[in-house]
């Protein structure tokens, strides 16, 4: 009976701790691992362990990586300061157990994503006498060398109220592509190209990075940002291009 209230228990915060929502999570990662830990004990291996919790196989190895972890890097992940599994997993399995606290205070004071902790833990894993902070500013200058590639196209409804307001749809595209350099910064632009109805811009990390936070300010994904400007553009402006 006793080890069934225990499975139980363990079943119940393993569920709860790896559920997608990270705003309603209320359990934490280490906790999170410790009882599918638990639960591989009972049930015998990972794979019957990811069955009962409904995740895969790989999620569970990768929340087990967590305890693997120094106790000063885990307690980025128990404090909630880290909720990515994915980082914790490549922290644990490549950077130096000494250095991975540093590792962990660097993605949260540079709010690094997964992409570029895998490129840093990366470099780490390769250079382990290079500290974090190091390996860092060497792959986020060679970063900022890649050309990133963002593709924009009007929706249809922006079509039709451009036909609607008298408003050509080349002179509304001058005005978004003006936009987006401005938002991207003009030093951030590689190529900036209208290519039939469907505008491609090439930035680099740092103007993509820009394009993401202005998305995010107007409450659209990446991809409809365009969008978004050409309607903010029509709407300021409805009765100067109505034909008479």
């Amino acid at each position: 009976m006793k080890r069934n209230k225990q499975e139980l228990d363990h079943l119940a915060t393993a569920i709860a701790g790896t559920r997608r929502n990270l705003r309603s999570l209320r359990v934490d990662r280490v906790s999170t691992a410790e009882s599918l830990k638990a639960l591989r004990e009972i049930y015998g291996s990972t794979e019957r362990v990811a069955a009962k919790v409904t995740i895969s196989a790989e999620m569970v190895r990768e929340f087990l990586c967590l305890l693997r972890l120094s106790p000063e890097a885990m307690e980025y992940w128990k404090s909630g300061r880290v909720a990515s599994v994915d980082i914790g997993y490549r922290i644990s399995t490549r950077v130096p157990r000494e250095l991975q606290a540093a590792m962990a205070d660097l993605v949260v004071q540079h709010n690094l994503t997964t992409k570029e902790v895998d490129a840093v833990t990366a470099f780490i894993k390769h250079h382990p006498g290079l500290s974090p902070q190091e390996a860092a500013d060497r792959v986020m200058k060679s970063m900022d060398k890649v050309v990133y590639v963002a593709e924009y196209c009007f929706k249809p409804s922006v079509a039709d109220e451009c036909r609607r307001t008298g408003f050509s749809q080349e002179e509304l595209w001058r005005h978004v592509q003006a936009a987006l350099k401005e938002l991207a910064g003009p030093k951030n632009i590689v190529e900036c190209k209208l290519q039939g109805r469907v505008l491609r811009i090439k930035v680099n990390r740092a103007g993509l990075s820009r394009l993401r936070d202005a998305a995010k300010g107007a409450g659209v994904v990446l991809r409809d940002l365009a969008t978004q400007i050409a309607r903010k553009v029509l709407k300021s402006c409805p009765g100067k291009h109505r034909p008479r």
